[in-house]
């Protein structure tokens, strides 16, 4: 039986996008293949990435209905208790009689991603991080070239961002403290609201403004990536839980694809303003498409989704 009483999150992934600019810094303007640089860097971290997944856990349930080891699933789930115990002291006891317990035949899961209420859930949730990732990869990927394009020394470009993206480590920190207590609808909702705000200043292109904008930017992306995560899974049964989020977030990030090649486009149409004020846009329409969702926070697993 699965428990959702605590969730927790970490800033250390955003700790190292934070990281990414000044690096950034001290190669491209530096180096006349520092941009190939950085992606040998990444490449490389990409396959340290891959090793350390071998050490990741299995989940108890899969290892119980798959691979029938019961007694590894017991390891399992007593060493998440005693992490979780280390945190937060000791765990309240389970509530069987409040779990919705479902008879369900062990199909393939992705199955169930289209019957009521999962395939409202996914069009909504596919929705959501399609309108999200549009302004999500336009600033992540285009807005150092925008800034140099627009007159800006690509050395300044750079720092600003950097300055910025401190940004990152904050707003995961804030969610450490707020992603489990305020409904996560509604966080991802305020989020998107920070998010709106930074990219109107960003786009005003002046100095104050471009660092205000992207510290506010890097901010929300910091709330939002770890709340909106959380939230998806939480929207999907066990059973199918990474078929749901491997095919909600396939399909959203057609978003991004499409912000990283129309933020540039709309820049050099109209305005730098405008460009930036439209996927300020977007990512506040991703929060409000969140608000339509089912409530999660603070509930067992199999009570959101049976």
């Amino acid at each position: 039986m699965e428990r959702q009483d605590f969730c927790f999150h970490f800033p250390y992934r955003d700790s190292g996008t934070s990281l990414t600019p000044f690096v950034a810094l001290q190669l491209v303007p530096v180096y006349f293949n520092g941009w190939r640089y950085l992606f040998y860097i990444g490449g490389i971290i990409a396959l340290i990435a891959v090793i350390l997944r071998f050490e990741l856990p299995e989940s108890p349930r899969w290892l119980v209905l798959k691979a029938g080891n019961l007694e590894k699933a017991k390891k399992v789930l007593e060493m998440m208790e005693r992490t979780a115990e280390k945190r937060i002291g000791k765990l309240p006891d389970p509530k069987p009689d409040s779990i919705k317990l479902v008879e369900y035949e062990n199909k393939f899961p992705t199955l169930y991603l289209f019957k009521k209420p999962y395939s409202t859930r996914l069009l909504l949730l596919v929705a959501m991080w399609f309108f999200w990732y549009i302004g999500n990869y336009g600033f992540l990927g285009d807005a150092a070239t925008l800034l140099s394009t627009a007159g800006i020394a690509i050395s300044s470009s750079i720092t600003y961002l950097a300055i910025g993206a401190i940004g990152y480590p904050v707003g995961a920190i804030i969610m450490i403290f707020t992603a489990d207590k305020i409904e996560r609808k509604y966080v991802i909702f305020l989020d998107t609201v920070v998010w709106f705000v930074g990219l109107i200043l960003f786009g005003l292109k002046t100095v104050p403004g471009i660092l205000a904008g992207a510290f506010l930017a890097s901010l929300a992306l910091g709330m939002y990536l770890q709340v909106a995560y959380t939230y998806t899974v939480e929207n999907y049964p066990t059973r199918a839980r990474a078929s749901g989020f491997a095919l909600t977030d396939g399909i959203g990030h057609v978003g991004g694809a499409l912000g990283a090649i129309l933020l540039p486009i709309l820049v050099a149409t109209y305005s730098f303003q405008f460009g930036f004020s439209f996927i300020a846009v977007t990512g506040l329409i991703a929060g409000i498409i969140a608000l339509a969702g089912p409530k999660a926070s603070r509930m067992y697993l199999e009570n959101v989704s049976p």
